[in-house]
């Protein structure tokens, strides 16, 4: 029998509610001290601070962000049996951002708590394929993909669109994808005569989606003869959800041929000079 070693054996796979109970524990019965004999959880932390937190909006307390968004402090252990997927990574974005928003009113004591809040939820995470990013403050958990942070990182403008559509809770929904798509199209055009030049083949075909299924014009609607395309328009929402991700792994492409174009000039002007 083959010798399986330490860290194979520890690996395990998500379980969900499991995780959610891990983590309201952390927050709950961990603590830091802030005065002799007198002891803090990241709740408490987190409540006592909450009116500081920027993104707050018109909530005016954690725990009614709480009750808003299905966490009841009083009864995670109840609602851990509905916990999946997508309601563990909304409670960690919950957390991240907040105690992110809030560092500034840190405890001391508390940040090996935090820390090690912040590790679980990073293991937990990279087990499901998503990572965590930060855009303009905010952090959302998203899948990874190595093109779209490469393109994120050097195309600032694009950082948005580029990790919005890698979003978990952007998974079947058309509707906005369809609007990152034109806004990463209307990125593109005025690139598009560099791009030909660069690959005319791979530069047409984005463009030739993008104009042909549904993202730049209404190509679903059978009264425009001359923008409408049955054989995408009778595909189902699953078989449109696929070519929207095609499109936008093309799109991508092409920004990382344009950054190649970038290094290639950079090269030969050190061979020349």
């Amino acid at each position: 029998m083959a010798r399986v070693h330490f860290f194979e054996a520890i690996e395990r796979d998500n379980n969900f509610p499991k995780e959610y109970i891990k983590l309201e524990k952390m927050c709950a019965e961990e603590y830091g001290s802030i005065y002799y004999h007198t002891h803090i959880s990241i709740n408490s932390w987190i409540e006592k601070n909450f009116r500081q937190w920027r993104r707050r909006s018109n909530y005016t307390s954690f725990t009614e962000l709480r009750v808003q968004l299905g966490f009841s402090a009083k009864n995670y252990a109840i609602i851990a049996s509905n916990i999946d997927l997508n309601q563990y990574l909304l409670f960690c974005e919950m957390l991240l951002n907040v105690i992110a928003g809030l560092r500034e009113y840190k405890v001391d004591s508390l940040e090996k708590v935090i820390k090690a809040l912040d590790e679980t939820i990073k293991a937990t995470i990279e087990k499901a394929g998503l990572e965590i990013r930060e855009i303009d403050g905010d952090i959302l958990i998203v899948e990874k993909n190595a093109v779209a942070t490469e393109v994120a990182e050097k195309h600032a403008e694009l950082a948005e669109i580029v990790i919005e559509y890698n979003h978990y809770l952007l998974k079947g929904d058309l509707k906005r994808k369809k609007e990152l798509l034109k806004q990463l199209a209307d990125a593109l055009e005025p690139k598009r005569k560099v791009l030909s030049g660069l690959n005319k083949s791979q530069t047409d075909d984005f463009f030739y989606l993008v104009n042909n299924m549904n993202v730049r014009h209404n190509n679903c609607d059978p009264k425009d003869t001359f923008k409408y395309n049955k054989k995408f328009a009778d595909l189902s929402q699953a078989e449109k959800e696929s070519w929207y991700d095609l499109i936008y792994e093309q799109g991508l492409s092409l920004f990382v041929l344009l950054d190649q174009q970038e290094r290639n000039k950079k090269i030969d002007a050190f061979k020349v000079g």
